[in-house]
């Protein structure tokens, strides 16, 4: 995978190019092969005052973007995401062969209020884009992305809108317990996607979206999942957690669930993207905490690594040129993970690593077969008593949490409810 980047405008938005040649499947229990490389790139950002003065206003009235060259990286779909107070008109074009197709109004995939999502499919091969909206009286274009790239449908694009019944409410991620935002809860669409993975890493992203949301957070956040599904073809949210301006943690994709985050290094690699663009202006000290938080819960469940090797920006994984999460959350790095380190921030340990031992905390926790408390125990540990810790899985929600311990105590292999262990060492 490679993209190519032209800057067309900075000031407080970073303006590029950029092709991704990678999509993914679409509500498949074992996803089409494209999504072990699909990944996040744009093809052109900018916001408020400087989105529209890159624009210029043809001879119908439409207010029409700088044409986005891809000369030498084809590709076949136009992706948009847009923010507009009023009604709008969107359409695009591509350029194949030097010449220009006719203008096209853009499929629309999403509407909530102001928030749009859209895509127009063009000739293959084709090595430039362009889009133009005409604006009623009074309405006003507040923010653009747009990603060229190469889609390549699969059989089940056509069943975009069926939930898979395996993918119910309750499944909200191995290291919630309390800490996020569950999928429920923002509004998320049901979906059951594979394959899985174990978590050993975490990569940093940022949304490329505005930042000082007129929106709702979980709006927003609704708005990437439909984008990430209809237009891209992925099977849900590429991240896992997303880190709200309102510094909450939004669940994504259930963690130990492969993503679409990182072309060439999705597997075991859970991505964490903050909503904003964080190329110039930092995150608020309110959200690096939210993220720190879900990063020490996800390096207790894991065994994660907080350090610079094990917690990395997008930019310095995968095989895809970006400049994720942007200079300003990148160069912060550091602050993040030291914020992770510590229960409350701060902290100097940069060796964290899972325990090996669990130890039970009631008077009596049986062991059982499964991760559910209805199947018959088949052993039992009692207050103070340790087992080794095989590994942490998610199962039936117990006292307020679903994190169940699979661990050994002599002959006997079996599952502990998280509610009633910790780790010992």
């Amino acid at each position: 995978m490679h993209t190519a980047t032209l800057v067309l405008a900075r000031s407080n938005v970073l303006v590029v190019l950029a092709i991704v040649a990678a999509a993914g499947c679409v509500n498949e229990l074992n996803p089409h092969t494209r999504e072990a490389d699909a990944d996040h790139n744009v093809a052109f950002v900018a916001q408020d005052d400087t989105l529209n003065s890159q624009l210029t206003t043809d001879a119908e009235g439409y207010r029409v973007t700088p044409v986005i060259d891809r000369r030498g990286e084809p590709f076949n779909r136009i992706g948009v995401r847009y923010d507009v107070a009023g009604t709008v008109v969107a359409e695009g074009r591509a350029r194949h062969d030097d010449s220009w197709s006719d203008w096209s109004e853009l499929t629309s995939t999403y509407v909530d209020d102001s928030v749009h999502n859209g895509l127009l499919d063009v000739e293959a091969d084709s090595d430039g884009a362009q889009l133009r909206f005409k604006l009623d009286d009074g309405a006003s274009l507040r923010f653009l992305v747009t990603e060229t790239f190469v889609f390549a449908p699969a059989a089940a694009d056509v069943d975009l809108e069926v939930d898979a019944e395996a993918a119910s409410e309750d499944l909200q991620g191995l290291a919630a317990d309390g800490l996020v935002v569950t999928r429920s809860q923002w509004g998320a669409r049901s979906r059951s996607c594979g394959p899985t993975h174990q978590p050993n890493r975490l990569t940093i992203h940022h949304t490329d979206t505005p930042n000082n949301d007129s929106i709702s957070m979980p709006a927003r956040v609704r708005q990437i999942q439909n984008y990430h599904i209809n237009t891209r073809g992925w099977c849900d949210v590429g991240y896992h957690f997303l880190i709200g301006q309102d510094a909450r943690v939004y669940q994504g994709r259930v963690e130990n669930v492969l993503g679409a985050h990182a072309a060439g290094a999705n597997t075991d690699n859970v991505g964490i993207s903050f909503i904003g663009t964080f190329d110039d202006a930092a995150p608020s000290s309110a959200m690096l905490d939210a993220a720190a938080r879900i990063m020490k819960s996800m390096s207790r469940t894991y065994g994660i690594a907080l350090n610079r090797d094990r917690v990395q920006g997008h930019r310095q994984v995968g095989t895809t040129d970006t400049s994720c999460p942007g200079d300003a959350l990148y160069n912060g790095l550091s602050d993040l993970i030291s914020r992770a380190q510590g229960s409350t921030g701060g902290g100097t340990d940069s060796t964290t690593t899972a325990c090996s031992l669990v130890q039970v905390d009631t008077d009596t926790l049986n062991i059982r077969p499964d991760a559910n408390t209805s199947r018959a125990p088949i052993g039992s540990l009692t207050l103070g008593q340790t087992a080794t810790r095989l590994a942490s899985v998610t199962g039936q929600t117990v006292n307020g949490t679903s994190r169940w311990y699979r661990v050994q105590r002599g002959s006997v292999v079996g599952y502990i409810s998280g509610a009633y262990a910790s780790c010992a060492n």
